[in-house]
């Protein structure tokens, strides 16, 4: 209670400084329905929501949503107040697209991102229809803006960062539902080419195996609808390569999930921002679809992506695909 009243004393005062940032999303990520302080969180939250919502400093914005998005994971925010969320979201993100990049702007844009990536996770866990997915279509259409983009500093970290979250969170909606995405492409008139070659591009930064996973997933997911060779002739190679090496995963491996070993989250790792809330790790690890047999996936995808370009496996092969990838491909698709 007294790092509440710290925090309450401070912001009360006007006083919007790191250490108290770093101090109330400490207490999100660590507050448990069974301390009793439901009440003084939601006050703060309350008392001090137009503070922040108003702030355009890039700091505060970043903690501002990181701040929602645990208030959401703790269920200290209602799903009824989604909606205005996303809308929120939807508002400073579209601030970001006329900011000069920088460290700090791809900071906010990787807040807002996992925010919307754990409204749309709690939406999938709940099975919620197609229609209410599309709550998420401006916010697809700010994302498109960015993916379209030609990074003039890709080793800025934060910028790196962001990519592979925004990949991400378009893998997770892709194997939802492509058609969304898809749709808004025609609707805006954005080419469907272009699309495939930033969506490629943009893979390349991936490096966690349960992001590649979902990269494989959605991959596989879409390529029975691809009949564009123009679209995909440089990109088939890229997308065989992440999807086979997940395949030959999940067979080296009989099917079972990765058995990691969980390092524990630290307190000093979550004060300092540095690490997210048990309630986020859990909930990034849900939808990771353990249970495909992607061998399967992978043997239905290429099949159906040849019969509708009407060609056979071994048409396969003349497209832009290196031979060892081609090998791979053929042996994967004998029983």
């Amino acid at each position: 209670m007294v790092a509440i009243q710290f925090v309450d004393f401070n912001l009360e005062k006007g006083t919007v400084s790191s250490e108290v940032l770093s101090m109330w999303s400490f207490l999100a990520k660590e507050y448990h329905s069974n301390l009793d302080l439901a009440n003084a969180m939601k006050n703060l939250f309350t008392n001090y929501f137009n503070l922040l919502k108003d702030s355009t400093h890039p700091n505060e914005v970043s903690h501002f949503f990181s701040l929602i998005e645990e208030y959401i994971l703790a269920e200290l925010i209602e799903p009824d107040a989604y909606g205005g969320i996303i809308q929120l979201a939807e508002d400073k993100y579209f601030v970001t697209l006329q900011a000069e990049p920088s460290e700090a702007v791809y900071s906010v844009k990787c807040s807002i991102v996992s925010l919307i990536t754990t409204i749309l996770i709690i939406f999938l866990n709940k099975e919620v229809a197609t229609k209410e997915l599309e709550v998420f279509k401006n916010m697809i259409l700010y994302l498109l803006k960015d993916l379209f983009s030609d990074y003039e500093d890709p080793d800025m970290v934060s910028l790196s960062i962001f990519r592979g979250m925004m990949i991400t969170f378009f893998n997770r909606f892709i194997i939802v539902n492509a058609n969304i995405i898809f749709g808004l492409l025609k609707e805006n008139g954005l080419s469907f080419r272009e699309f495939i070659k930033y969506y490629t591009g943009n893979m390349k930064v991936v490096s966690s195996k349960s992001a590649l996973r979902l990269c494989a997933i959605a991959i596989l997911t879409t390529l029975p609808s691809l009949n564009d060779m123009d679209a995909i002739q440089n990109s088939i190679n890229d997308f065989l390569i992440v999807a086979i090496k997940k395949v030959l995963e999940y067979v080296e491996t009989g099917g079972q999930p990765p058995q990691t070993e969980m390092n524990k989250l630290t307190v000093d790792g979550r004060i300092k921002d540095f690490r997210p809330s048990e309630r986020k790790r859990e909930l990034k690890e849900s939808q990771l679809y353990y249970n495909a047999n992607l061998k399967e996936m992978f043997q239905k995808a290429i099949t159906a992506f040849c019969e509708n370009n009407k060609i056979d496996l071994q048409q396969l092969g003349n497209l832009k695909i290196d031979q060892e990838v081609y090998n791979y491909t053929l042996d994967l698709m004998k029983n």
